[in-house]
């Protein structure tokens, strides 16, 4: 049996993921970023509805904090579906 092919294939997996780690760390501070704006938020909104209908300000707290998650997932993968297009038509932007 010959294994190089499945030695060579492996090769260019681990060369490819190691490629992409800075991008993995610069997408893991990006969504550390949006993570803690999302609790600072919700920690506004609750301090402003402190004193009064406390639940209310809860429940808004929650809300806008994940919609800040899910507004950087969104980003996220709007990006990486317009890049690989751009790359397939024109060659692409390289953008990672």
């Amino acid at each position: 049996m010959n294994f190089s092919a499945f030695w060579n294939s492996l090769h260019h997996i681990g060369e490819t993921f190691i490629g992409r780690l800075p991008s993995l760390a610069i997408a893991v501070v990006v969504f550390i970023c949006f993570y803690v704006m999302s609790k600072l938020v919700a920690r506004v909104i609750r301090r402003a509805t402190r004193g009064n209908r406390q639940n209310l300000g809860v429940v808004f707290a929650r809300l806008i904090g994940a919609a800040v998650v899910m507004l950087l997932v969104g980003f996220i993968a709007g990006w990486t579906t317009l890049d690989r297009r751009i790359r397939q038509k024109y060659g692409g932007l390289k953008i990672y």
